[in-house]
């Protein structure tokens, strides 16, 4: 026979849902604490992250829009028959909805 467990309450829900939510919110309160308290070493520290991130990054950055730009383009071609389709399409429909409540409000 197969042995059923009991089903844990809404209430044990609501309450590992609020444990979890304070450890966010304890965890970001001391952190923050932390960092500020040593704001003055970790500083420098921070600084030289950013600088280093926009050396290593900077021309990869740059790589990835010159062949974005092409791709982009030819994207914006291919859309521009089904832009227009779609702006006929509403401006028909709103035509029939502005005659409709032309007619309705008779």
């Amino acid at each position: 026979q197969a042995v059923s467990l009991p089903q844990p309450s809404p209430w044990s829900k609501l309450v590992a849902s609020a444990f979890r939510m304070f450890d966010c919110f304890f965890g970001f309160f001391v952190g923050t604490g932390i960092g500020a308290y040593n704001a003055k070493g970790l500083r420098p520290c921070l600084d030289d992250t950013v600088v280093v991130f926009k050396q290593k990054v900077g021309p990869l950055l740059k790589q990835a829009k010159d062949k974005a730009g092409p791709a982009l383009q030819n994207a914006k071609e291919q859309a521009a028959p089904m832009l227009q389709k779609f702006k006929e399409s509403t401006a028909t429909f709103g035509q029939q909805m502005s005659e409709k409540m032309k007619g309705g409000a008779r």
